[in-house]
């Protein structure tokens, strides 16, 4: 394990990616952005790191250039917040040159999503990890998401993988919770460091499982860190009351999102528990938009909120104490 395994702890801003007006990358916007969030955690008694170039960045729609140039603008902005960056792809080859130029740039770590498109065998998904934990020096946060990449890791191979030298964290996102267990049981802090892919749903709840969940993955993070800092502290406290009021303030929000799904037809043939809302994704941009901050639309084929759900959703944060600018 590498000595600055330690930095991936507490909350983690699953940063978003702006566009201009003409669908480019907004890279003033995305520098306002990172230095937001960095001030923020100046400010705070805890750790922070921020993921540039993850799904939630819509990194899927942008191009390798795009990627590439979205984590040299969080690194370059970022100050002292630990940077990790979004490499994974469908092959190892790809997975293994995006994390080498993570590397390069001076990403703290790198995100490396199960391989999809092709699920591979437990044999195939070990050798994966291993090749590009071999390829590099930087850190590497092993990304449990079978919702986009159609495959589970099993207990026992993320238990394999936990031995590579480099493998320092992993983000959770699986629904399975008796599978959760089991990695919880088998992995301590000093192995590797659990963090749950979402605060709302999953954070205080696997927190109290096992001390090796030391944070979490936020979206709330980019416009509303207060909010998200309040959940951290409360569940390192153990305070229940605290955590339950916190997660209260969220309900309206999230209930939104929701909302939003029902009014549009899904697509997925994936069965309901294993898949996410993903039109979380245009909400939480609209939101930096309504807060001054910068988000912009969404790329295709992700669609974007209409006029009448903006302002619903201008409601929803004022009444979640969150301040507006229209």
């Amino acid at each position: 394990m590498t000595d600055n395994a330690s930095t991936l702890n507490g909350i983690v801003q699953a940063q978003l990616c702006p566009y201009t007006s003409d669908d480019e990358v907004d890279h003033d916007g995305l520098e306002e952005n990172t230095e937001y969030f960095a001030s923020f955690a100046a400010s705070r008694d805890v750790d922070v790191a921020v993921l540039a170039n993850g799904s939630t960045a819509e990194s899927y729609a942008n191009t390798d250039a795009e990627q590439k140039s979205v984590i040299e603008t969080v690194v370059e902005s970022s100050g002292d917040v630990p940077v990790i960056a979004g490499t994974g792809k469908p092959g190892t080859k790809a997975t293994i040159e995006m994390t080498a130029y993570a590397e390069r740039a001076g990403a703290d770590a790198a995100l490396v999503v199960t391989p999809y498109y092709r699920s591979p065998t437990e044999s195939g998904l070990y050798a994966h990890f291993e090749a590009v934990s071999n390829a590099v020096d930087i850190d590497v946060v092993v990304y449990n998401n079978p919702d986009v990449s159609g495959a589970q890791i099993p207990p026992h191979v993320l238990d394999r993988i936990a031995d590579l030298e480099n493998v320092v964290a992993t983000k959770d996102g699986t629904p399975l919770i008796g599978d959760f267990y089991a990695i919880a049981r088998r992995l301590s802090p000093e192995r590797m460091t659990l963090l749950s892919s979402d605060a709302y749903t999953g954070y205080a709840a696997k927190a109290a499982m096992t001390d090796a969940v030391r944070g979490f993955f936020s979206v709330l993070a980019n416009f509303a860190p207060q909010l998200e800092w309040e959940l951290y502290d409360a569940v390192r406290r153990g305070d229940d009351d605290a955590i339950e009021a916190v997660l209260s303030k969220q309900d309206a929000f999230w209930s939104f999102v929701g909302d939003v799904e029902a009014r549009r037809e899904p697509t997925t043939v994936l069965p309901e528990g294993w898949t996410t809302n993903h039109l979380y994704l245009p909400v939480a941009k609209a939101a930096m938009d309504l807060t001054g901050l910068n988000g912009g639309h969404s790329r295709l084929p992700e669609v974007d909120l209409t006029d009448t759900e903006i302002e619903e959703l201008e409601s929803i944060l004022r009444g979640m104490g969150i301040e507006t600018v229209q």
